[in-house]
């Protein structure tokens, strides 16, 4: 005669929550694998969406889906599938298989999962998954694998790897590294800080003025170089497949048009990142002040001791915080926004800025005030001697 456990005379419920708190924290739910071979009827009472729902909202974040999707993402559907998602693109990190055929996937997830970070996704893809590392290795092995007359390509897989890249260094990392370590990373992204040609610097063609662009505007016809067209006048179109800028893809559970974010933004704060290791120094007849300099009789626009010192203790490029795992704030908290809200404005620009002949109703992705502060600008300057 069987004996039934008595696990499954429990109510789903009580079943649901004994699933969940015998959970690690980071890595797939691998210890539900014990409870669901126990027999069918507890495999079949833990085999609802609602409890990986609950493991999704336990392991990662998810207000941010809710705040920039609507409420479908957190339907206890869509984040059953987006758990399996997640999880797979843990162990994909995990494994360090940077030639894997699904590794496009696999970077456009954990792009996903970082710019969706309130502290426990970076926690999963960093204390777990090894995200430092791979993406590293990305950048130092693959981002110059395939050139164009001499220049890394400018693809998807390029953008992602660097993005990540930015997003998993942190200040140790930067004080770690020698001069000639930082050297060699600035040197990898180099042609993507100084050619804006090639690598375009923001989303839109610098050649139009008023959006949305027509076809039949008042613009020269663009010159063939070997850095592509210039002026750029990529229109894109409204995809029904993945394209050069923009793909499609299944995002808790719906699918949404999401434009290639710009490599040459990621490739800025990295370079930018070990730039400013170095301050920049003062002429030492510079006046102290600018009090000092008046008195002086100089009226003219220049720096002061003052000034060096306040630009060098300002970073333009700073590492990001990851947040803490037992410290996830609420999308709608005013008082602790939620980390992934540096990243709404973007998340717009992202969803809306890969077809500039658009005409819909689309949120402007910029937030009155982000710019305001000092601004002291930094120039790049590329020699080129002749012999």
């Amino acid at each position: 005669m069987s004996v039934q456990s008595s696990l499954c005379t429990l109510p789903v419920n009580v079943l649901e929550d004994i699933a969940v708190y015998t959970l690690d924290p980071l890595g797939p739910p691998k210890e539900l694998l014990p409870l669901l071979l126990t027999c069918r009827s507890l495999y079949s009472a833990l085999s609802l969406p609602h409890l990986y729902a609950q493991i999704f909202r336990f392991k990662f974040d998810w207000t941010s889906a809710k705040r920039r999707i609507g409420n479908r993402a957190n339907y206890p559907s869509n984040l059953a599938q987006q758990l399996k998602v997640y999880c797979r693109t843990l162990q994909a990190v995990r494994s360090g298989d940077i030639h894997a055929a699904t590794l496009l996937d696999t970077l456009w997830n954990a792009f996903f999962m970082m710019i969706e970070n309130d502290g426990r996704n970076a926690a999963q893809l960093l204390n777990y998954a090894g995200l430092k590392a791979f993406a590293k290795r990305l950048v130092f092995e693959r981002l110059w694998e395939d050139t164009r007359y001499g220049w890394p390509v400018q693809k998807a897989a390029n953008s992602l790897a660097l993005w990540l890249y930015w997003f998993s260094t942190d200040a140790e990392d930067l004080t770690a590294e020698d001069d000639t370590q930082s050297r060699a990373v600035m040197d990898l992204v180099r042609p993507y800080v100084t050619n804006p040609v090639r690598y375009p610097a923001f989303h839109a063609a610098a050649a139009h003025f008023s959006f949305p662009a027509a076809l039949n505007d008042d613009l020269p016809p663009p010159l063939v170089t070997p850095h592509g067209f210039i002026p750029a006048r990529n229109y894109g179109t409204l995809p029904q497949s993945a394209s050069a800028d923009a793909a499609i893809r299944t995002h808790y559970g719906q699918p949404i048009c999401v434009t290639v974010p710009l490599a040459s933004q990621a490739a800025r704060l990295i370079y930018l990142s070990r730039s400013e290791q170095t301050p920049v120094p003062a002429n030492p007849g510079w006046p102290e002040t600018r009090e000092v300099a008046h008195a002086r009789g100089q009226w003219w626009v220049q720096p002061t001791q003052v000034d060096m010192r306040e630009f060098n203790a300002h970073r333009a490029a700073r590492p990001l915080d990851h947040g803490d795992w037992d410290r996830v704030f609420g999308y709608d908290d005013l008082a602790q926004p939620a980390l992934s809200a540096r990243f709404d404005d973007d998340w717009a620009r992202w969803r809306n800025c890969f077809d500039m002949r658009f005409n819909g109703p689309v949120r402007t992705p910029y937030t009155p005030g982000s710019l305001t502060g000092t601004f002291f600008g930094r120039m790049l300057v590329c020699l080129l001697i002749h012999q």
